[in-house]
């Protein structure tokens, strides 16, 4: 499925056109979250390399970030994700309880297209059959969740979903993007921004 994010009201960016995620919830817990941003790129800041090294304060960057919560309960999983690195955090509650979770590491695959791609192009992207249906310019990041190490993720149990990322342009200027906006200042940690529903997974 492909959902798009909506720019907080308080926010601007004079960068992007448009930025969405495609969803793919795969067999035996594992997940695929397509971050696709669409427009003027060149003047976005994104990190010079995909690291795959875990680290703290990616949000106060360019960073895209996933919201994972068992419908009913209050702990939930945050993910954040850039091309400097990632990082995924156990809460007990709404923003109480921080620490970071024990997950598989993630892979996190990114790449920044000046021209159109022709149809058919994997590039060095994986499970990506084509690169046709996105407006060039523009930057993907893809990361590969694989959550069989936390059953209660995914055996049995429906998901709500947060979805979010925060745009740094080149002029410092930065911007916050969501599925759903509480009233207020942005705020990625709201319940009522997981809006997205997964049903409950099967391990085949």
């Amino acid at each position: 499925m492909r959902v798009p994010l909506i720019l907080h009201p308080d926010s601007t960016c004079d960068a992007v056109r448009s930025l969405y995620v495609e969803v793919q919830r795969l067999r035996h817990g594992r997940h695929i979250l397509r971050y696709v941003v669409e427009g003027d790129v060149q003047h976005i800041r994104f990190g010079d390399h995909v690291l795959n090294k875990r680290l703290d304060d990616l949000w106060r960057h360019t960073c895209f970030e996933a919201f994972l919560q068992v419908e009913g309960q209050t702990e939930y999983l945050e993910f954040n994700f850039s091309t400097d690195g990632w990082n995924c955090y156990h809460f007990d509650s709404y923003r109480e309880g921080m620490k970071e979770a024990r997950i598989v590491e993630p892979r996190v695959e990114a790449g920044c297209y000046d021209e159109p791609i022709a149809k058919g192009t994997r590039a060095h992207f994986t499970d990506l059959d084509t690169f046709d249906a996105y407006r060039a310019p523009f930057v993907m990041l893809q990361a590969h969740l694989e959550l069989k190490q936390r059953a209660e993720l995914w055996m049995g149990q429906p998901l709500r979903l947060g979805l979010s990322a925060i745009i740094e342009e080149r002029n410092g200027n930065r911007s916050h993007w969501a599925l759903r906006h509480p009233q207020g200042q942005p705020d990625f940690h709201r319940a009522d921004c997981f809006a997205l529903e997964l049903p409950a997974a099967r391990p085949a």
